[in-house]
């Protein structure tokens, strides 16, 4: 009853925002031009042909979270796959990934280079680009933006390399980097990187968060906070004005609403559905499921330094107790695939030549009464109170019940269990997922395990080692696919021993919306962009 409620407040919702859209004119019926019909009785038998439907032009476009702030570079959602989905329709990065042509593109840069070693890449700024305010865009723009972005407090998980950017001339800008850095593309496409009007910026201060001035084939027109976000084309846009003209993303937290208002067409664009809904939304004629990838691993994270997971023999403990598969199924539904190591498949520096530990029970209770604690213990699992965390963590506690580590669960708000866990390391162990913001494994290496992330809310579980960071080093500067291959595969080997986080599986996301849509681009971390899309 709860759930039909909701679904009935969210169609009035929907339905009351008819009016925000704009809406084709109808197609007018082409005058004939053939000769008249031989009899009047003639005429009257025929049956006249209904003039085609226009292609609908708005767009519903439902999702779980609503952001802080739409600042590309100056909040904490500015590198969080919430944050890119509202992000990327109003700003643009210098370049582009094209997932279709395995290669980076341009956006506002027309072409890059290299120098001799590396250390510097310069950008040809693209000419005549507007922003939404009417300027146009300019070197001073893309300096200040980037520098903007570097000086951030929230973008430190890909700011390591750069050490600044510097305007060559009116048409140049360079980034100037620390140490040759093999990924560095890979960084400048996060949308943290996003190009601002630097007036516009300057002009309204704190409130450009909620009167943003981007570049992009959208402008945000409305705010409607806990409700609504409508954004509309804009016609200037560099590249050409988009097919859909206005869109409306709709906040649905309860995502089994957003189910059934796909099901029922009152959103036609939504990203994290339901895994126990995907079977039947495969099922629908009006529905079509997407294959987003996942640039997602999901793991058990532990305190190393204080607490009964201090003892690498406790760790251990724990990798032999699991099966990886009924954790994949029980906190999934089985769609993904259990993870090798520390890095998602679709990245540079993944290596599939890792075999993951199997289940031991034995094992795991020998090691348990090595480490002291030959009857178990009880421990407290600070968690994240969503179904996203919490269905597979009720899989790892009963699977560790099985070696008498008794888990009981402090469920919690996800920005609660931040402070907590990832600030302030006041806890045990959690299970948590990693969204590789750049497909690249220094990334999430750099991020998770060593010395400079520790007190940045990264580096979670507290462990560093000298062997450890002089590989996640190395593999950093390596150019040579091979030789990188084999550093990080060393690298995974110690995770693996060590066991500060154990790999479980690697998240895969669906993007479902009205089939009648086209140019969905199953993007990966949720970036699909709106300007492709379409209706028939």
């Amino acid at each position: 009853m709860k759930k039909f409620v909701a679904f009935l407040l969210l169609l009035s919702l929907v339905f009351g925002l008819a009016g925000c859209g704009s809406s084709a004119a109808p197609a007018q019926a082409p005058a004939s031009t053939e000769a008249p019909a031989a009899s009047t009785e003639a005429a009257a038998e025929a049956e006249p042909e209904a003039p085609a439907a226009p292609a609908r032009t708005h767009l519903n476009v439902g999702i779980a979270g609503e952001v802080t702030s739409l600042d590309p570079s100056m909040s904490p959602d500015c590198i969080t796959p919430t944050g890119y989905t509202y992000e990327v329709q109003i700003f643009e990065t210098l370049i582009r990934y094209d997932a279709k042509l395995g290669e980076f593109v341009p956006e506002l840069a027309t072409a890059w280079e290299f120098n001799d070693d590396s250390t510097e890449v310069t950008f040809t700024i693209k000419e005549g680009v507007k922003f939404h305010n009417g300027d146009i865009m300019t070197a001073d723009d893309v300096e200040f933006s980037l520098t903007r972005a570097l000086e951030s407090p929230y973008t430190s998980s890909v700011n390591g390399s750069i050490d600044h950017f510097e305007k060559v001339d009116d048409s140049h800008v360079k980034v100037v980097l620390k140490y040759p850095y093999v990924p560095i593309l890979q960084v400048l496409d996060v949308p943290c990187w996003s190009i601002v009007s630097k007036r516009a910026v300057e002009e309204l201060g704190e409130e450009f968060g909620r009167h943003p001035v981007g570049t992009g084939a959208y402008k945000m027109v409305n705010w409607v906070s806990g409700q609504r976000v409508e954004y509309e084309a804009f016609e200037d846009y560099h590249n050409g004005a988009a097919p859909i003209k206005t869109a409306t993303m709709i906040i649905l937290p309860d995502q089994t609403a957003a189910s059934l208002a796909l099901e029922e067409g009152s959103i036609d664009f939504c990203q994290g559905i339901p895994k126990t809904d995907i079977p039947h939304m495969e099922e629908l004629e009006t529905v079509n499921v997407i294959n987003a990838g996942g640039g997602q691993v999901c793991d058990i994270t532990f305190n190393c330094t204080d607490g009964p997971f201090a003892d690498k023999r406790v760790r251990q403990a724990v990798a032999y107790a699991i099966d990886l598969n009924e954790i994949l199924i029980g906190g999934a539904e089985g769609y993904g695939q259990i993870a090798n190591c520390l890095c998602a498949p679709a990245a540079n520096g993944y290596c599939s030549d890792i075999e993951p530990l199997k289940q031991d029970l034995d094992k795991a209770k020998a090691l348990l009464a090595e480490a002291g604690y030959p009857d178990g213990f009880d421990v407290v699992m600070d968690q994240d109170s969503s179904n996203t965390y919490m269905a597979g963590a009720e899989v790892i506690q009963a699977q560790l019940k099985k070696i008498g580590i008794n888990i009981t669960f402090n469920k919690m708000e996800r920005s609660a269990w931040f402070d907590l866990v990832g600030d302030k390391r006041e806890f045990f162990i959690t299970h948590r997922m990693t969204t590789m913001s750049v497909l690249d494994a220094d990334y999430i290496l750099t991020r998770r395990l060593t010395e400079g992330a520790l007190g940045s809310g990264n580096n979670y579980c507290g462990f560093h080692t000298p062997e450890l960071e002089e590989l996640i080093a190395a593999g950093r500067q390596e150019s040579d696919p091979a030789k990188r291959h084999d550093i990080y595969h060393k690298a995974y080997l110690i995770i693996q021993d060590e066991c500060p986080t154990i790999p479980l599986y690697y998240y895969v996301a669906f993007d479902c919306c009205n089939a009648d849509l086209k140019g969905v681009q199953g993007a990966a971390n949720n970036r699909d962009l709106w300007r492709f899309m379409y209706f028939e």
